[in-house]
Parts: structure tokens; sequence; C-alpha cells
């Protein structure tokens, strides 16, 4: 689910990256259907595996690991102007190479 931040800026992607569980995502429903257009895979699996691809391959050159779970928010944060709202650090490595911007969950 995305929702405005409190300056009325861009939609916000909240991303709950706990040490002790799975990244959990809130994702519009709407946005991964529109990806699965744009991308012309037949499935949301293929397009978000598609969609994570380039990013996870841009952060590996530059010798940051990014799994896919990982890929996929900060992809669709990118694709879509949202910004990144997270409690993790794993982002925070994804953000000195591509243009991902962040807010730190309090």
């Amino acid at each position: 689910m995305t929702a405005p931040s409190p300056r009325l800026g861009p939609p916000v992607l909240r991303v709950c990256d706990d040490p002790h569980m799975a990244t959990t995502l809130a994702i519009d429903p709407r946005l991964l259907e529109r990806a699965v257009e744009v991308s012309g895979e037949r499935t949301k699996t293929a397009a978000v595996t598609r969609a994570a691809a380039d990013l996870r391959t841009t952060c590996r050159r530059h010798c940051v690991q990014v799994g896919t779970v990982d890929a996929l928010p900060a992809r669709l944060c990118l694709r879509y102007d949202l910004v990144m709202l997270t409690a993790g650090r794993d982002f925070e490595q994804m953000a000195r190479f591509v243009p991902l911007r962040l807010r730190a969950a309090s």
C-alpha cells in the first residue's frame, strides 16, 4: 500500500526489514498489474523477476549483494518515483549506486 508523505511529496512504499523475519511488503496491487503490462511477461512472478534483475546486476557490479526480495520494492520505487520507508540498512547500500530515495521509519 502506498501512502502520501507527510509533506505532500511522492507516495511512500512501506517496507518492514526486521532481521528476524522476511521483508514484508505492502504494495498496491495496481502497481504489480502495471508491472506485468509494461514488462510483456505473462505472470506477476516473471515481471517481478525481470524488473529486479537489472537492479541486482547494477549493485553486484559494485560488490553489493541484493536479494530479489529487496530488489523488487527498490525497483518499484525507482520506476514509480516512490520514497521507500524502511527500518533496515540493506537499502542504504543499494542507494549508493542507484537513485533510490529512502526515509527512515521511526
